[in-house]
């Protein structure tokens, strides 16, 4: 009985008690569901969003994916924004035309959505803690 107690005690100790959670990244109302989504979370850059400093990047396939969301593990609690575009020709790029206005559908973090300027690191900062691991994305932009 001892032994039972020491065993399962040792056993304990090899498992992780504070589970961080993940950031989630949810999309809501995206109505191409055959083009992929580029989804890129950043730290702060004095250039942002021409300059992205990128710490994790992912790709969306929304018809792979019912609830059209992504998990990110094991990224460190701090402040991030997140860029998005919907990359409609599969070129992996996010095309501009005229003025640097994005032709693809894209989106940012807090749902910012520019309209005479492009956003400031400020419009599209969050802080991804153990209490706030949800980001929302309401549909994405189209300019053009």
């Amino acid at each position: 009985m001892i032994r039972s107690i020491l065993l399962i005690l040792f056993l304990c100790s090899f498992m992780k008690t504070d589970s961080k959670p993940d950031l989630i990244i949810r999309f809501d109302s995206i109505k191409d569901r055959t083009h992929n989504i580029f989804i890129a979370i950043c730290v702060q850059s004095s250039d942002f969003p021409d300059k992205l400093n990128v710490v994790r990047q992912f790709t969306l396939t929304p018809a792979q994916n019912k609830d059209l969301s992504v998990a990110v593990k094991d990224l460190p609690y701090g402040k991030y924004a997140i860029s998005i575009f919907q990359d409609m020709n599969g070129n992996g790029k996010l095309d501009k035309g005229l003025f640097g206005i994005p032709t693809e559908p894209f989106a940012f973090s807090n749902n910012f959505h520019p309209r005479l300027r492009a956003p400031k690191w400020e419009d599209c900062e969050f802080e991804y803690n153990a209490k706030s691991n949800l980001i929302e994305i309401k549909g994405l932009i189209t300019m053009l």
